[in-house]
């Protein structure tokens, strides 16, 4: 379901939608509120100085060209304020039945290919050609595509 953004109020408009994957832009950054009892239904609320940029950032999440941010509170790592920086990284989106090698170091290829993507586009499932049974899942660790639950040194290229 695509984030709708609409006017509330003279004062205020509300985004609504599956926001919980933006919270750090929506509410960390620009300093939306979760309501669950506005007129309508539950939704962030925001002041109508923020109109632009949240209209700006939820066009490009609807288009799936946004660029999520990553917040020093998401990583659980205790850091003093004055060291907090924030990290952009862009993620290669896979599509259906692209061809994806898993290179395991120090000399392991699997050929495989994706045979499906969640609605987030940030798992993958991966089938292996010689044995079909063979389902791997990978995630998107920090920008990069890893195999869950392979210890080994890995890289995943898509082809």
């Amino acid at each position: 379901m695509a984030l709708k953004v609409e006017t509330y109020s003279d004062k205020s408009f509300v985004v609504r939608g599956d926001t919980r994957p933006y919270k750090t832009t929506l509410v960390d950054d620009l300093g939306g509120k979760w309501n669950p009892n506005l007129k309508g239904g539950g939704a962030l609320i925001f002041s109508n100085k923020h109109l632009e940029e949240v209209t700006e950032i939820v066009d490009q999440i609807n288009l799936g060209t946004y660029v999520q941010s990553l917040s020093i509170s998401e990583s659980k790592i205790p850091i003093t304020k004055s060291k907090i920086r924030k990290v952009e990284y862009l993620l290669y989106e896979p599509e259906l039945h692209e061809h994806a090698i898993i290179k395991i170091e120090p000399s392991d290829e699997l050929h495989t290919e994706v045979i499906s993507i969640n609605p987030n586009k940030d798992i993958i499932q991966l089938k292996y050609f010689k044995d079909t049974s063979m389902v791997f899942e990978a995630g998107n660790y920090a920008g990069n595509w890893q195999v869950r639950g392979e210890n080994r040194k890995h890289t995943i290229v898509f082809e």
